[in-house]
C-alpha cells in the first residue's frame, strides 16, 4: 500500500501536466491487485462449494 500511496502522491504533483491520465494510471495500479486477489477469493469460494 505504502507503494501505491507514493505512486499517487507524484502523480498528484504532477497533475498540472495531465491529471485524467495520472489519475487514471494510478487508479489502474491501485485497483488491479485488490481484483486479483478478489479473483482469487472468488475461485477459492467456487472451489470450496
Amino acid at each position: 500500500m505504502t507503494v501505491a500511496r507514493t505512486r499517487a502522491g507524484k502523480a498528484s504533483s504532477l497533475d498540472k501536466a495531465g491529471p485524467q491520465r495520472l489519475s487514471a494510471e494510478a487508479l489502474k495500479q491501485l485497483i488491479e491487485p485488490l481484483r486479483r486477489q478478489m479473483g482469487m477469493v472468488v475461485d477459492g469460494l467456487g472451489t470450496l462449494n
